[in-house]
């Protein structure tokens, strides 16, 4: 199994969709420090169900959400999603391809998925138990892994063997059998609490419950009892109803007679008013046929008013209409007399334009003429500065080159003085011989040549010749010496001469180290001048482009002002446009409306002929009406006469009605007054069912139906006995009705109770024996784990340190479950000591050694190392990346780092980085040597 692609959404420093594909073997990640690197190891961990906010080295949850940046919002969710490769099964589900997705929102809800399937943390956590993968397992190695490795409690590192061991599930298992056991416990205290509270309720419900039974016998009693007293009211009840309703049909008979003789008159008097009637009738039709007529008159009057005031207003319109007319027609005049003067003054206007143009142009060649001879002196600037830097490399090469002949000139100064100081004697041997020589010849000498000149000028002989042989030959010995004496000196000062010539020829012949470097000096102030002179020159330039520039900025302000002169200009142009269409637009609506005002002078004409015409049309149909009236309102007269002759007929009948309506009036109070009374029994009746009912729930309808509980009795007789049970069932007092009801069910519960607590001991003893049983595996498990790794421990450490000795030991031998881990390591060629005092390179390649033994036990699918090289020298990074190439072909392993060995000796490599502050992105391709 293996990770083949993360996808990061939102997450810490991830803005947007961010995806990393990895291969097996090693992958480096790579990138500067704060770029982002470890939040890829935090995305791992976090999406594999991670809860610790430290680890995830966040203040809370919500704070892997991207926060956002100075041109980036804050987003409102994180999502990471982690594919893997489930080739060799080792996890528990029948997938090759997983997708593990977890979801943050900002409200800290969150949400988990395999394979899109919505499920619990648990289950992502269950997913990874033993598996050497997981938030507690050793496949995330970083620094505060490292720590916890080595810190000073032994119980933490527990983890490793356990998780190398395959006892995570049963640790879990055996948790949640010690958390049931424990809920066991508690419930089986809870259930004998409840069962000795509900034993002392039932007892004191049972008593109730009696007291309730007697109080039930009482009132089913007293509901007969009412019963039989209410049957009692309502047959008496419905004996009266029957008698009134006899005398009611009695006087319905006699009051149907009187509605007879009523009849008959009222059928008299009904001929005579359906005679009125049809009078009136008639009168009303013709009424309204003169009230039409009359109405038809005045709307004719109205309408002939209405359509002579329409003449004058027409003939007002084209009055109005004619006025308008020349108005437009004057309007149009001046408009074509305004439209050919702003035509001159837009001709002037264009010429204006053409003139500030032709400045502009002239202004803007004159710019670029300038800036031409600009760009040709900065050219030549740019010639001189390139000479005065080939110069001053020349200069550089130079002052070398002086140096070397100083330096040479001292060495040959510095061998001169040594050669004189080992000659030293000899030539002072030969300054004194010739010094000796010089003084001895210069005193003898001139005594010698003064005795001969004595000689020569006296005459003087001695007499005695063997005293002059003498004196000659001693003489001659004297010449001889002095002669070889000046033999001597001369050989000495060539000596000499040859000697401090050799000495000093080679410093100041003319091909000498001394003339050499004051040619070298000659060339560098000869450099030097060239480069003051180039210098002045730029500098010269330089003052001319300023005073081209300040021309230029002339004419920048000549040709701004022109821009603007021409912008006015045109911006008037613009306006006399705008004038021109304006006054042609004015010119064209003044013309459509001459052609309206026309168009309507002459609808106004035509109207008011119509009109006239209709006039004419309205007199002859009101003279046609006049007549039309006068023949109705004589029709109206007959009527009048009619109805009177009527009206006195009826009068004595209706006096007869109104005697025999008295009568009838009578007869009806007097049915009135017993349906009352009936009335009064039936609601008497209907009070007697529906109180009973609101009182007792009790259809009494039912038992009358039936005949049940009618009796003969005397109703003081039933209300007596009623009164009785009354009172016994006050004496009873307060009774709780639903005792009897409550008991039973604490009955009921006592007993489920009862029969849950012999389930739950028996849960109790099966969770107990489960629990031994999970320990002893456990224990097993772990011990032989614990061998395995204690000797690949000792292995892996001679192989990392090179020789020295490890080993691991439990603290509780006899405590399996809950013994913690030594660690005892003894580096090549140092004492024993607690591994806290060992320098962080040692402690740090004492967790990989421990690490990588666990591996060897059980390998983990995969392995993520954050930054654990750092404290690493160059011969421990080594023997690390040897230790990965030998576990690579087992186990898939995500580095980051920022040493260049282990990059090397990655498979391939990934790089972070930040493009735009505060987001990474993984910008680098893949750079592959031997990928899997």
């Amino acid at each position: 199994m293996y990770i083949k692609k993360l996808v990061l959404n939102g997450f810490k420093s991830f803005y947007g969709n961010s995806e990393i594909t990895f291969v097996k073997g090693i992958s480096a990640i790579v990138g500067p420090n704060g770029c982002g690197k470890s939040n890829i190891i935090d995305a791992i961990s976090w999406v594999i169900g991670e809860q610790k906010i430290k680890t995830l080295r966040a203040n809370s949850m919500v704070d892997v959400i991207f926060s956002g940046t100075e041109s980036k919002k804050g987003l409102g969710r994180a999502e990471v999603r982690l594919s893997l490769i489930n080739d060799q099964n080792i996890l528990p589900i029948d997938y090759n391809d997983i997708e593990i997705a977890r979801i943050i929102f900002a409200n800290g809800d969150n949400e988990y998925y395999i394979n899109k399937q919505k499920v619990r943390l648990k289950d992502i956590q269950e997913l990874f138990f033993d598996t050497g993968v997981g938030k507690a397992a050793y496949s995330i190695m970083a620094q505060g892994k490292i720590d916890m490795i080595l810190s000073n409690k032994p119980e933490d590192r527990r983890f490793m063997v356990e998780e190398a061991a395959g006892i995570t599930k049963y640790r879990v298992k055996r948790m949640e059998a010690i958390s049931r056991l424990s809920q066991s416990n508690e419930n089986i205290i809870r259930i004998k609490d409840i069962i000795e509270e509900v034993k002392n309720q039932y007892e004191h419900m049972k008593k109730q419950a009696e007291k309730a039974k007697q109080y039930k016998k009482l009132y089913d009693q007293e509901i007969k009892l009412e019963i039989e007293l209410n049957l009692n009211r309502i047959i008496k009840q419905k004996v009266l109803n029957n008698e009134l309703t006899e005398k009611h049909k009695k006087l319905d008979q006699e009051l149907i007679d009187i509605k007879g003789k009523l009849d008959q008159l009222e059928d008299g008097v009904h001929n005579k008013i359906q005679k009125l009637t049809e009078y009136e009738t008639k009168k009303i039709e013709n009424q309204r046929d003169i009230f039409s007529i009359q109405s038809d008159i005045k709307v004719l009057a109205s309408k002939n008013e209405i359509l002579k005031e329409q003449i004058k207003q027409f003939e007002i319109n084209i009055k109005n209409d004619n006025d308008k007319l020349n108005v437009y027609e004057e309007n149009i005049k001046d408009i074509n007399s305004e439209l050919s003067r702003i035509e001159k003054t837009r001709f002037d206007i264009d010429n204006q334009i053409e003139e500030i143009n032709e400045d502009i142009q002239l202004n803007i060649d004159n710019i670029n003429s300038i800036d031409d001879n600009i760009n040709n002196l900065n050219a030549t600037i740019n010639n001189l500065k390139e000479r005065i830097n080939q110069s001053n490399k020349e200069l550089e090469e130079k002052r070398k080159e002086q140096k070397e002949k100083t330096d040479q000139l001292v060495v040959k100064i510095d061998q001169t003085l040594n050669i004189f100081d080992n000659n030293f004697k000899e030539i002072g041997h030969l300054k004194k011989n010739i010094g000796e020589n010089f003084i001895y010849i210069l005193t003898n000498l001139p005594g010698k040549r003064g005795f001969i000149d004595d000689v020569i000028k006296t005459g003087y002989i001695s007499k005695n010749s063997e005293d002059f042989l003498k004196l000659l030959e001693n003489l001659k010995n004297e010449l001889i010496e002095i002669e070889s004496k000046i033999k001597y000196l001369d050989n000495d000062i060539k000596e000499y001469i040859v000697k401090t010539d050799e000495l000093l020829s080679d410093i100041f012949d003319p091909e000498g180290i001394l003339q050499q470097k004051r040619s070298v000096e000659n060339k560098i102030n000869e450099l030097v001048d060239q480069i003051n002179n180039d210098t002045n020159k730029i500098e010269e330039l330089r003052h001319e482009i300023n005073k081209k520039r300040d021309n230029k900025e002339e004419f920048n302000k000549i040709l701004h002002e022109l821009n603007i002169n021409l912008t006015t200009v045109k911006e008037k142009k613009n306006s006399i446009d705008n004038d021109v269409k304006r006054l042609i637009d004015i010119k064209n609506h003044h013309e459509i409306n001459i052609k309206e005002l026309k168009e309507s002078i002459e609808r106004h004409k035509k109207k008011i002929d119509d009109i006239k015409l209709e006039l004419e049309e309205i007199e002859e149909k009101t003279d046609e009406l006049n007549e039309k009236r006068a023949v109705i309102e004589k029709t109206l007269i007959e009527i009048d006469k009619n109805i009177k002759n009527e009206n006195e007929k009826m009068s004595q009948q209706q006096i007869d009605i109104k005697n025999i309506s008295n009568a009838w009036m009578n007869k009806k109070n007097e049915i009135e007054n017993i349906n009352l009374k009936i009335t009064e029994a039936n609601t008497t009746i209907k009070n007697i069912y529906d109180t009973f009912y609101e009182n007792y729930s009790i259809d009494i309808n039912e038992y009358e139906q039936k005949k049940e509980y009618i009796t003969e009795r005397n109703y003081n007789e039933i209300r007596s006995e009623l009164s009785e049970i009354k009172n016994q069932k006050m004496s009873l007092g307060s009774v709780n009705l639903m005792a009897i009801e409550e008991a039973n069910t604490l009955e009921e519960r006592y007993n489920l109770l009862t029969n849950q607590l012999k389930d739950l001991e028996i849960s109790k003893k099966d969770i107990l024996e489960m629990i031994e049983k999970i320990n002893q595996v456990t224990e097993e498990l772990f011990l032989k784990t614990f061998k395995e790794i204690k000797s690949n421990f000792h292995k892996i450490f001679q192989k990392l340190f090179d020789g020295g000795s490890a080993d691991i030991k439990l603290t509780e031998p006899d405590n399996i479950l809950e013994t913690g881990i030594d660690i005892i390591a003894h580096p090549p060629g140092q004492k024993t000591q607690n591994i806290t005092l060992l320098s962080g390179g040692q402690r740090t390649m004492i967790a990989i050694a421990l690490m990588f033994a666990a591996f060897q036990v059980k390998p983990s699918p995969f392995c993520l190392l954050d930054e654990i090289d750092a404290a690493l020298d160059e011969e421990n990074i080594t023997r690390f990346v040897n230790l990965l190439n030998d576990f690579k072909d087992k186990s898939q392993f995500i580095i980051i780092t920022h040493n260049s060995k282990t990059i090397s000796a990655a498979d391939v490599m990934y790089g972070v980085t930040q493009e735009e502050r505060g987001i990474s992105k993984v910008v680098s391709a893949k750079i592959s040597k031997k990928v899997s």
